[in-house]
């Protein structure tokens, strides 16, 4: 869930992880975005895991005080 309007937004790839970061994120940076934007660059080319990107992620979102749940079949 993200911002002020509770949109459910899907990450489903590193791609859309790197996206939201860049691109969706509210104003104000931070370090964990920053260090997320980072992962997920480096994964996109290769040079670190998708598993590393998504924890630098839900760790970043937890701090921005989105919540997260694991998508099943219902989403």
């Amino acid at each position: 869930m993200t911002g002020d309007r509770n949109k459910l937004r899907i990450v489903s790839s590193v791609q859309d992880a790197w996206k939201l970061l860049a691109e969706e994120w509210p104003p104000g940076e931070t370090t964990l975005r920053h260090k997320a934007l980072t992962i997920c660059a480096l994964a996109l080319r290769g040079k670190a895991g998708a598993d590393v990107a998504r924890e630098v992620l839900i760790v970043a979102a937890k701090k921005r005080a989105y919540s997260h749940r694991p998508c099943n079949a219902n989403c």
